[in-house]
């Protein structure tokens, strides 16, 4: 079975490459947008408490989940 994923690795390699450029190219857009939607979330909860506890609220329940 080892043998077969190398082989099959070998012989599309350039596909292989390519989607695996792809995939991080995705995932990091993705902790871009995350970060920034994350920091200006933080920066307005710093000024207004009542948006702070839904937040943090929301937090825990994913968290929890």
């Amino acid at each position: 079975m080892p043998l077969e994923t190398w082989q099959f690795l070998v012989t599309r390699s350039d596909q292989f490459l390519a989607l695996t450029l792809r995939h991080i190219e995705i995932v990091g857009l993705s902790v871009l947008i995350a970060v920034v939607v994350g920091v200006l979330i933080g920066i307005y909860m710093t000024y207004n408490e009542y948006v702070a506890q839904v937040m943090l609220a929301l937090a825990g329940v994913i968290m929890t989940i």
